[in-house]
């Protein structure tokens, strides 16, 4: 009996506490959810291949396509401009990838604690807000003192409020179905807040993304996965087109986008830029702030004084870096998502959507590739559905 101890520990009551106090950890100090993740998954890769000398239950498909990805990022340090910093890149890359896949290929928890866990995280939501509200109206003295930026304070809870956007859908589909409106309405007045005080308007788009899904997908399920799976194809076909065309009007669009905003637009003009010049294997992984940038883009831009920005669009990014290969690469893990929200039942699938266009949306516009927490949160909220999926399927039986 007390063999099984450690199991229990690190398939059940651990991730049961970091799921509970997730919302509340995520929105208050956002990188610190990837440590937190990883070493879970660290722990229970070493504890079963170790001590029950078994090998970790992981999806073949999205393992597959990391091993591809990060093969494909280790080799372009062969070509790349910057090959040390390629290497680092890859090595992290492949590191996330594996993290992510542990944690994800965990078993669901039981029926009970999973859903215990979901009113849990509601709480936490409502905590966080509370928490965000007091230090907006203080001047962020919290956030200042845990980030050590207090000037730019305001702006660390903007990753955390992203992936709270992503987090809500799987919790608010659970408590959906079950009808527990005093645990469900809660969590969505406290997003809401959060999302009103906070300064990305990533995290509001992404949010207002996420709301057009569901709803979309409440009235025609099928229209909106082909519909999504046909707006994520075109995009990263064509990213660098889009993009380039976009920026091209950044002049005019100046004064009706915040200066954060115009950043992005000149940015995007210099990288797509340099995806025309290597379309098919791109300048080596992690390679986007060592981009050779003339003097006359730098002049034209106005705002940007320097390069060695991060393009700000992780498609962008993934074309800049990795060619056309990376990108069908990234379209495929793309579309295998989206495939896997399309088999949930169809009470969760409208929630699934919504999270799958919240993600999309900050894709577009936020996160280094490589950023450990936004791999992290992904997982998480997969993590979470494949709760809500078996608490949804036992009560059936």
């Amino acid at each position: 009996m007390h063999s099984h101890i450690p199991a229990r520990i690190l398939e059940k009551e651990l991730p049961a506490l970091l799921l509970a106090l997730l919302p509340l950890v995520g929105v208050l100090a956002a990188p610190a959810l990837a440590p937190l993740v990883f070493s879970l998954a660290a722990a229970q890769f070493l504890y079963r291949a170790l001590i029950e000398r078994r090998a970790p239950r992981l999806d073949r498909s999205f393992l597959a396509l990391a091993l591809l990805f990060a093969f494909l990022s280790l080799a372009s340090a062969a070509w790349s401009i910057v090959p040390a910093r390629s290497l680092a890149g890859a090595f992290q890359i492949t590191g996330i990838f594996a993290g992510a896949l542990i944690f994800l290929g965990q078993p669901a928890l039981p029926q009970k604690t999973g859903r215990r866990v979901m009113r849990a995280m509601a709480l936490a939501y409502v905590a966080a807000a509370l928490i965000l509200a007091f230090d907006w109206s203080a001047g962020f003295p919290i956030e200042g003192f845990l980030s050590g930026d207090a000037p730019n304070a305001a702006a660390k809870y903007n990753r955390g409020v992203a992936y709270a956007v992503l987090f809500a859908w799987p919790v608010a589909g659970l408590l959906w179905r079950e009808r527990a409106w005093r645990t469900l309405l809660p969590l969505l007045f406290a997003l809401l807040a959060a999302l009103l005080i906070t300064l990305s308007l990533t995290a509001k788009l992404a949010a207002l993304a996420a709301l057009a899904a569901f709803a979309a997908a409440a009235a025609a399920p099928r229209v909106t996965g082909a519909v999504l799976a046909g707006g994520s194809a075109l995009f990263a076909a064509f990213a660098p087109f889009l993009l380039r065309l976009v920026s091209s009007y950044r002049d005019l669009l100046a004064p009706y986008v915040k200066h954060s905003g115009v950043v992005r637009l000149e940015i995007w003009n210099y990288m797509t830029a340099r995806v025309f010049q290597r379309p098919f294997l791109g300048w080596g992984f992690w390679s986007a702030a060592f981009l050779p940038i003339s003097r006359r883009e730098l002049e034209s831009a106005g705002w940007s004084h320097a390069p060695g920005f991060y393009p700000h669009d992780q498609w962008l990014q993934i074309w800049v870096e990795t060619g056309v290969f990376g990108a069908f690469l990234a379209l495929v893990c793309t579309l295998l998502a989206l495939k896997r929200a399309r088999g949930l039942s169809l009470s969760l699938r409208p929630f699934a959507y919504a999270s799958f266009a919240a993600a999309m949306t900050i894709s577009l516009a936020d996160f280094d590739l490589a950023t450990d927490s936004w791999w992290a949160a992904l997982a998480v909220c997969a993590y979470l559905f494949k709760i809500a999926s078996a608490a949804e399927s036992n009560s059936r039986l």
